[in-house]
Protein backbone atom coordinates (compact mmCIF):
# COMPACT_ATOMS: atom_id res chain seq x y z
CA UNK A 1 0.00 0.00 0.00
CA UNK A 2 1.48 3.76 -0.69
CA UNK A 3 -0.58 5.35 1.69
CA UNK A 4 -3.48 6.60 -0.07
CA UNK A 5 -5.15 3.45 -0.40
CA UNK A 6 -7.51 2.23 2.36
CA UNK A 7 -8.63 -1.42 3.40
CA UNK A 8 -11.91 -2.79 2.48
CA UNK A 9 -14.91 -3.07 5.11
CA UNK A 10 -17.55 -5.70 3.91
CA UNK A 11 -21.02 -5.09 4.88
CA UNK A 12 -22.67 -8.40 6.43
CA UNK A 13 -26.25 -8.18 5.34
CA UNK A 14 -28.37 -9.58 8.00
CA UNK A 15 -29.71 -12.20 5.01
CA UNK A 16 -26.51 -13.43 4.82
CA UNK A 17 -25.79 -15.00 8.04
CA UNK A 18 -26.16 -18.52 9.17
CA UNK A 19 -24.49 -20.06 12.56
CA UNK A 20 -23.85 -18.86 15.70
CA UNK A 21 -20.06 -19.62 16.96
CA UNK A 22 -19.97 -21.04 20.22
CA UNK A 23 -16.80 -20.71 20.82
CA UNK A 24 -14.90 -17.79 22.22
CA UNK A 25 -16.28 -14.90 24.15
CA UNK A 26 -17.28 -12.56 21.51
CA UNK A 27 -19.93 -12.44 19.44
CA UNK A 28 -19.92 -13.74 16.11
CA UNK A 29 -21.62 -15.76 13.55
CA UNK A 30 -21.11 -17.70 10.15
CA UNK A 31 -22.64 -15.93 6.97
CA UNK A 32 -22.05 -16.40 3.16
CA UNK A 33 -20.36 -13.89 0.83
CA UNK A 34 -19.75 -15.01 -2.73
CA UNK A 35 -20.91 -18.15 -2.22
CA UNK A 36 -18.16 -19.13 0.88
CA UNK A 37 -18.47 -19.35 4.18
CA UNK A 38 -16.90 -16.51 6.41
CA UNK A 39 -17.01 -15.61 10.39
CA UNK A 40 -17.93 -12.79 11.31
CA UNK A 41 -16.34 -11.25 14.78
CA UNK A 42 -17.65 -8.38 16.69
CA UNK A 43 -14.81 -6.16 17.92
CA UNK A 44 -15.30 -5.62 21.95
CA UNK A 45 -16.06 -1.35 22.60
CA UNK A 46 -13.23 0.71 22.74
CA UNK A 47 -10.50 -1.56 21.87
CA UNK A 48 -9.07 -2.41 17.90
CA UNK A 49 -9.54 -5.95 18.16
CA UNK A 50 -10.70 -5.78 14.31
CA UNK A 51 -8.06 -3.81 13.22
CA UNK A 52 -4.83 -6.35 15.38
CA UNK A 53 -6.81 -9.33 13.63
CA UNK A 54 -6.54 -7.36 9.79
CA UNK A 55 -3.11 -6.31 10.23
CA UNK A 56 -1.76 -9.40 12.22
CA UNK A 57 -3.20 -11.98 9.39
CA UNK A 58 -1.51 -9.68 6.98
CA UNK A 59 1.98 -9.61 8.49
CA UNK A 60 1.54 -13.53 8.30
CA UNK A 61 0.83 -13.63 4.81
CA UNK A 62 4.35 -11.85 4.17
CA UNK A 63 6.06 -14.25 6.44
CA UNK A 64 4.61 -16.98 4.12
CA UNK A 65 2.74 -18.39 6.93
CA UNK A 66 -0.90 -19.99 6.39
CA UNK A 67 -3.38 -18.31 7.73
CA UNK A 68 -7.14 -17.34 7.34
CA UNK A 69 -8.24 -14.61 4.97
CA UNK A 70 -9.59 -11.45 6.79
CA UNK A 71 -11.44 -8.41 6.02
CA UNK A 72 -12.81 -5.37 8.46
CA UNK A 73 -16.38 -5.70 8.72
CA UNK A 74 -19.36 -4.20 9.85
CA UNK A 75 -22.98 -5.94 10.86
CA UNK A 76 -25.83 -3.49 11.39
CA UNK A 77 -23.56 -0.64 12.61
CA UNK A 78 -21.50 -3.28 14.58
CA UNK A 79 -17.59 -3.02 14.00
CA UNK A 80 -15.46 -6.14 13.92
CA UNK A 81 -13.95 -8.48 10.97
CA UNK A 82 -14.42 -11.09 9.04
CA UNK A 83 -13.00 -14.30 8.39
CA UNK A 84 -13.06 -16.89 5.75
CA UNK A 85 -13.29 -20.13 6.80
CA UNK A 86 -10.45 -22.68 5.85
CA UNK A 87 -12.58 -25.51 5.96
CA UNK A 88 -13.68 -26.01 2.17
CA UNK A 89 -14.94 -29.81 2.09
CA UNK A 90 -17.36 -31.98 3.32
CA UNK A 91 -14.13 -34.73 4.74
CA UNK A 92 -12.16 -32.64 7.00
CA UNK A 93 -12.69 -31.10 10.28
CA UNK A 94 -10.58 -28.72 12.79
CA UNK A 95 -9.61 -30.28 15.58
CA UNK A 96 -8.56 -27.93 18.50
CA UNK A 97 -5.63 -28.59 20.70
CA UNK A 98 -7.42 -29.00 23.95
CA UNK A 99 -8.69 -32.23 22.11
CA UNK A 100 -5.86 -33.46 20.65
CA UNK A 101 -3.59 -32.62 24.60
CA UNK A 102 -6.50 -34.55 25.93
CA UNK A 103 -6.22 -37.90 23.75
CA UNK A 104 -2.61 -38.46 24.10
CA UNK A 105 -1.41 -36.11 27.83
CA UNK A 106 -2.59 -38.18 30.98
CA UNK A 107 -5.54 -36.09 32.76
CA UNK A 108 -4.86 -32.99 30.21
CA UNK A 109 -8.47 -30.86 31.31
CA UNK A 110 -9.60 -29.99 27.54
CA UNK A 111 -12.37 -27.68 29.08
CA UNK A 112 -10.39 -25.33 30.78
CA UNK A 113 -9.56 -22.69 28.33
CA UNK A 114 -7.82 -20.00 30.30
CA UNK A 115 -5.01 -20.46 32.81
CA UNK A 116 -4.29 -24.24 31.79
CA UNK A 117 -0.82 -24.81 32.98
CA UNK A 118 -0.75 -27.94 31.01
CA UNK A 119 -0.40 -26.10 28.07
CA UNK A 120 3.17 -25.97 27.83
CA UNK A 121 5.37 -26.42 24.43
CA UNK A 122 6.85 -29.73 25.83
CA UNK A 123 3.49 -31.13 25.51
CA UNK A 124 2.55 -29.30 22.21
CA UNK A 125 6.20 -30.95 20.82
CA UNK A 126 4.59 -34.73 21.89
CA UNK A 127 1.27 -34.37 19.95
CA UNK A 128 2.87 -33.53 16.83
CA UNK A 129 5.44 -36.45 17.63
CA UNK A 130 2.52 -38.90 18.09
CA UNK A 131 0.30 -37.64 15.20
CA UNK A 132 2.87 -37.44 12.68
CA UNK A 133 4.48 -40.64 11.78
CA UNK A 134 6.06 -39.12 8.72
CA UNK A 135 9.04 -37.91 9.22
CA UNK A 136 8.61 -35.43 5.93
CA UNK A 137 5.12 -34.23 7.41
CA UNK A 138 6.21 -33.75 11.51
CA UNK A 139 9.33 -31.41 10.46
CA UNK A 140 6.88 -29.42 7.77
CA UNK A 141 4.05 -28.89 10.56
CA UNK A 142 6.70 -28.12 13.42
CA UNK A 143 8.20 -26.16 11.22
CA UNK A 144 4.83 -23.83 10.43
CA UNK A 145 3.87 -23.95 14.30
CA UNK A 146 7.21 -22.72 14.99
CA UNK A 147 6.39 -19.76 12.58
CA UNK A 148 2.88 -19.51 14.09
CA UNK A 149 4.65 -18.39 17.76
CA UNK A 150 7.20 -16.08 15.86
CA UNK A 151 4.22 -14.51 14.13
CA UNK A 152 2.52 -13.98 17.92
CA UNK A 153 6.44 -12.55 19.07
CA UNK A 154 5.99 -10.29 16.55
CA UNK A 155 2.60 -8.61 16.56
CA UNK A 156 2.38 -9.48 20.31
CA UNK A 157 -0.28 -11.78 20.17
CA UNK A 158 -1.24 -13.16 23.90
CA UNK A 159 -4.46 -15.73 22.93
CA UNK A 160 -2.49 -18.80 21.54
CA UNK A 161 -4.08 -20.80 24.06
CA UNK A 162 -5.30 -24.21 23.66
CA UNK A 163 -8.09 -23.55 20.96
CA UNK A 164 -5.96 -21.51 18.91
CA UNK A 165 -4.39 -23.83 16.86
CA UNK A 166 -4.93 -27.55 15.78
CA UNK A 167 -4.92 -29.60 13.14
CA UNK A 168 -7.22 -30.32 9.99
CA UNK A 169 -7.78 -33.98 9.58
CA UNK A 170 -9.03 -35.56 6.49
CA UNK A 171 -11.13 -38.68 6.37
CA UNK A 172 -11.58 -41.51 3.42
CA UNK A 173 -12.11 -45.21 2.79
CA UNK A 174 -8.84 -47.07 1.36
CA UNK A 175 -9.78 -50.58 0.47
CA UNK A 176 -12.81 -50.37 2.47
CA UNK A 177 -11.03 -49.58 5.74
CA UNK A 178 -11.58 -45.74 7.25
CA UNK A 179 -8.28 -43.78 7.21
CA UNK A 180 -7.19 -40.43 8.47
CA UNK A 181 -4.34 -37.74 7.85
CA UNK A 182 -3.54 -34.75 9.55
CA UNK A 183 -1.75 -31.44 8.46
CA UNK A 184 -1.70 -28.06 11.27
CA UNK A 185 -4.26 -25.59 10.63
CA UNK A 186 -3.60 -22.38 9.14
CA UNK A 187 -2.60 -19.90 11.94
CA UNK A 188 -6.20 -18.58 13.19
CA UNK A 189 -7.57 -15.59 15.88
CA UNK A 190 -5.12 -13.26 16.31
CA UNK A 191 -7.25 -10.11 18.24
CA UNK A 192 -5.40 -10.01 20.94
CA UNK A 193 -2.52 -8.49 19.24
CA UNK A 194 -0.54 -5.03 18.60
CA UNK A 195 -1.79 -3.04 22.04
CA UNK A 196 -5.71 -3.68 20.93
CA UNK A 197 -6.56 -2.77 24.80
CA UNK A 198 -4.58 0.29 24.67
CA UNK A 199 -5.77 3.65 24.72
CA UNK A 200 -4.42 6.00 22.58
CA UNK A 201 -3.27 8.11 25.59
CA UNK A 202 -1.76 4.66 26.82
CA UNK A 203 0.04 3.98 23.41
CA UNK A 204 1.12 7.25 23.92
CA UNK A 205 2.46 7.26 27.32
CA UNK A 206 4.40 3.46 26.51
CA UNK A 207 6.41 5.78 23.53
CA UNK A 208 7.29 8.74 25.56
CA UNK A 209 8.61 6.69 28.60
CA UNK A 210 10.20 4.29 25.89
CA UNK A 211 8.95 1.89 27.78
CA UNK A 212 6.82 -0.78 24.94
CA UNK A 213 9.70 -3.44 25.68
CA UNK A 214 8.77 -3.65 29.28
CA UNK A 215 4.97 -4.19 28.07
CA UNK A 216 5.70 -6.58 25.19
CA UNK A 217 7.93 -9.08 28.14
CA UNK A 218 5.06 -8.18 30.66
CA UNK A 219 2.22 -9.72 28.19
CA UNK A 220 1.30 -13.20 28.97
CA UNK A 221 0.10 -15.55 26.41
CA UNK A 222 -1.35 -19.25 26.47
CA UNK A 223 1.36 -21.39 26.41
CA UNK A 224 3.21 -21.97 30.02
CA UNK A 225 7.05 -23.14 30.68
CA UNK A 226 5.64 -25.78 32.71
CA UNK A 227 2.35 -27.02 35.03
CA UNK A 228 3.65 -25.60 38.07
CA UNK A 229 4.20 -21.84 36.17
CA UNK A 230 1.38 -19.48 37.33
CA UNK A 231 1.43 -17.63 34.29
CA UNK A 232 1.41 -17.65 30.47
CA UNK A 233 4.93 -17.32 29.12
CA UNK A 234 4.73 -14.10 26.99
CA UNK A 235 4.19 -14.41 23.36
CA UNK A 236 8.05 -13.62 23.19
CA UNK A 237 9.16 -15.62 25.93
CA UNK A 238 7.99 -18.34 24.01
CA UNK A 239 10.36 -17.92 21.08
Amino acid sequence: MDGTERFLTLNVLPESRRDVEQLGSKRKFWFVHEGQKWLFKEARENTGEDRAEKVASEVAAMLHLPTHYTELAESEGRRGCAVKSFLTRNDTALVHGNELLAGIIGNYDKDKVRGQPDHTFDNIVTVFERLFKNDKARREASFSMVGYLVLDALVGNTDRHHQNWGLIVTWGAVNTELSFSFRLAPTFDHASSLGRELTDEARLRYLHDNTVDRYIRNGRGGIFLDAHARRGLSPIGVV
